[in-house]
């Protein structure tokens, strides 16, 4: 009986918890801001030098990058093409989907 038992439950675990990780990582939300503006950079660590030394470069008008996490009060954390990085939160247009060309 407790050898029942331990073969039940061991197919349990195993058949529902990859389902349980699975609806988790289909439950995140993925989010997407575009830039509406010339001078909208991508910057390696959350500050804006003068010199602009830390930008990494310019994203390109109506292109969007992924906002991964919330940096501080001015910065998302972002990722563009493969590039990580940093973008300024009031510079962006904050998009709640994901966008069919997000690079063009």
């Amino acid at each position: 009986m407790k050898k029942l038992t331990l073969i039940l439950l061991f197919l349990y675990i195993c058949l529902c918890v990859p389902n349980l990780k699975t609806k988790h990582f289909l439950a995140q939300n993925i989010f997407y801001g575009r830039a509406l503006s010339t001078g909208i950079y991508l910057y390696s660590t959350p500050q804006v030098y003068a010199d602009k030394s830390n930008c990494l470069f310019e994203i390109p008008v109506t292109y969007f990058v992924q906002l991964l996490s919330d940096e501080n009060d001015a910065f998302y954390k972002a990722e563009y093409n493969g590039i990580y990085g940093y973008v300024l939160k009031n510079e962006l247009a904050y998009v709640d989907q994901i966008p069919i060309k997000p690079y063009a």
